[in-house]
């Protein structure tokens, strides 16, 4: 805006000293703000929202050409748990509910693909989806009773990890060639305060700290790093206190959002001093699991019941 404004005083000034020219330096004026314009739109992001048929929003998740969306299908959060939840799967055009789920999910949160298996974080349990069978059958998973709030789910190698953000638990359970799940091998994996989004990269586990008590965040609300799948200790990655809910890699970067001002950023893997905010011209108040599709961050807002699709 300095530009523009510095530019304007500079061909006002000519066009009082030689009114004869003032014809071409309204020419040149009218340039110069065209340049400085379209310079200033070229930095800002494009935004594209969904929110057809959305309901209480939880998690996105790519799974090549489409999205899986998990809902809670409620009026009001007051209303969960509840076995109004659904999927919805968008192809970037339109959206179809994934059918065979009618009346089994409660709150499905985050989303992963095994083989041909779709796995939903629910309340108290995970649902195993065989999305290769004509209409998708669902194996429904009980965990124990203390493991209530189940947030994400990522799957490394022929293990699904599970977060659970009330009891502080990582659970893992083995899974089969297929995807799909040996019942019986659910462990307790390790422990990490309020554990919600989980990342992986470069053989590193990245998993976002949310304390669900409805208290503020402490000192040990941050984002967290394990840096050995054989030995889980998870340590400290950023001491940046938030309310953590999804991470995402795209390069060298790890994206998070954070409930604490609806706040997108990103960190850079290699510096991890290197923090960025993401500025945006939208609101968020509920940001909760991302994934990237196509080149863009999908920010789905869970309050809002939108998705926000950002080129970051």
């Amino acid at each position: 805006m300095r530009i523009y404004e510095k530019n304007i005083t500079f061909a006002t000034d000519f066009i009082n000293i030689n009114k004869g020219m003032k014809f071409f330096y309204r020419t040149l004026l009218f340039f110069v703000v065209a340049i400085s314009l379209s310079l200033f739109t070229s930095c800002k992001s494009k935004v594209k929202v969904l929110e057809d048929g959305l309901s209480f929003c939880e998690a996105v998740y790519a799974d090549d050409d489409v999205i899986y969306i998990s809902n809670f299908g409620v009026d009001s959060l007051s209303n969960i748990p509840s076995n109004k939840g659904y999927i919805l799967k968008y192809d970037g055009e339109k959206f179809d509910t994934l059918q065979g789920l009618e009346g089994k999910l409660s709150t499905p949160r985050g989303l992963v693909r095994a083989g041909n298996f779709l796995y939903v974080a629910d309340y108290n349990r995970i649902h195993a989806v065989n999305l290769s069978s004509a209409e998708p059958k669902i194996i429904s998973i009980p965990l124990p009773s203390e493991d209530v709030v189940v947030n994400h789910l990522l799957v490394v190698d022929d293990v699904l990890l599970i977060s659970v953000s009330n009891s502080n638990h990582i659970l893992a359970l083995m899974l089969k060639d297929d995807g799909a799940p040996q019942i019986s091998g659910i462990q307790l994996y390790f422990s990490v305060p309020g554990p919600n989004g989980m990342a992986l990269h470069n053989g590193k586990l990245y998993i976002g700290s949310y304390n669900c008590k409805g208290e503020n965040p402490t000192a040990e609300n941050v984002i967290y790093v394990v840096d050995d799948f054989n030995n889980p200790v998870p340590k400290p990655f950023i001491s940046r206190v938030g309310q953590y809910d999804g991470l995402a890699v795209d390069g060298n970067w790890l994206y998070f959002t954070d409930w604490i001002g609806g706040t997108v950023g990103k960190i850079n893997l290699n510096n991890s001093d290197q923090i960025v905010i993401i500025n945006h011209d939208f609101s968020l108040i509920g940001p909760a699991q991302i994934t990237f599709y196509h080149g863009f961050l999908c920010i789905p807002d869970l309050i809002q019941s939108k998705i926000f699709m950002i080129n970051d």
